[in-house]
């Protein structure tokens, strides 16, 4: 919504940084396997089942 995109614009306002938001866990792995690197720090943020974005962001980088 549009709260969530202030933070992500703030944040790279101040930071100098880019972030964004993605709106599904179902989408977080599709939305970040290009952009992860060996040694990257994968980091989410939220409530609910956010933690299931990390197990399978993990799981999948795991087997290539």
């Amino acid at each position: 919504g549009g709260r969530d995109d202030h933070l992500a614009q703030c944040h790279k306002k101040h930071e100098g940084r880019d972030c964004g938001i993605i709106p599904s866990v179902d989408d977080v792995y599709e939305c970040v396997k290009n952009e992860l690197k060996e040694g990257d720090v994968f980091i989410t943020l939220g409530a609910g089942d956010i933690y299931k974005a990390g197990r399978r962001v993990a799981k999948e980088l795991s087997s290539r």
